[in-house]
């Protein structure tokens, strides 16, 4: 009997090569991000912001992220305003400082990075833009007035007077006599025979001969016909 107690060995082996070859590791897990706060002063052209002005701080511009507005003390300071980037892609970007009301903003000339890692930071603020404030509106150019122009009156166009036409005399009709036409004559009617009726004549013994010769012609076809209506039967019930 053969024995196989050598191949666990080699299939323990294996996995030991398998995992001597793939990439080590530190085996610590990534840090969670924390909030890096901010604190410090802020000068708009050189003089101290006003209290209740309006600052927040962006990383990576305000599309990606911007953090809650924190108003300014008096003097210009604000403490611990936070920065909470959700996105560990946001770690290393620029940080930017602003100023913001309801007519725009204005954008500090000092920056930072983004750490996420509970970094405290101290930073002067200096804005050389003025706070937004609103626009005033452009007024309308002055209209001069322009004296109207007199419209000359149209030159009236004479009237022709009209002249009646002159009447043309009709010319005088000469009558034309036409002749009659000649009266055609008449045809004369031609007077029509007058018919005589023809009788037979008294005594002709044709006219007492008919009836006995329809009478029998008759016969001979009522026998003629009786004949063929019996030769027809006779020959239907063979």
């Amino acid at each position: 009997m053969r024995a196989w107690w050598w191949l666990p060995l080699a299939a323990g082996l294996l996995m030991l090569a398998v995992v001597g070859a793939s990439p080590g590791q530190d085996g610590r897990p990534p840090s969670p991000l924390e909030p890096d706060y901010y604190s410090g002063t802020a000068t708009v052209q050189g003089a101290l912001a006003a209290a209740g002005t309006v600052l927040v701080v962006c990383v990576d511009g305000c599309d990606s992220y911007q953090s809650d507005p924190a108003a300014l003390d008096a003097g210009g300071a604000f403490r611990n305003l936070v920065v909470a980037a959700p996105a560990r892609r946001l770690v290393g970007d620029l940080v930017t400082f602003h100023i913001v009301n309801e007519y725009g903003r204005i954008r500090a000339a000092a920056t930072r990075e983004y750490a996420g890692a509970r970094q405290f930071y101290q930073v002067a603020l200096t804005f050389a833009d003025p706070v937004p404030t609103p626009v005033p509106p452009t007024p309308l150019p002055t209209a001069t007035p322009v004296p109207p122009t007199a419209t000359p009156l149209p030159t009236p166009t004479p009237t022709a007077t009209p002249v009646p036409p002159t009447a043309t005399p009709m010319p005088t009709a000469t009558p034309t006599v036409t002749p009659l036409p000649t009266a055609t004559p008449l045809p004369t009617a031609t007077p029509l025979p007058t018919p005589t009726a023809i009788l037979p004549v008294t005594g002709d013994k044709s006219v007492t001969r008919i009836p006995p010769v329809v009478i029998a012609v008759g016969v001979l076809m009522a026998a003629a016909g009786g004949g063929l209506l019996l030769a027809r039967r006779s020959r239907a019930g063979r």
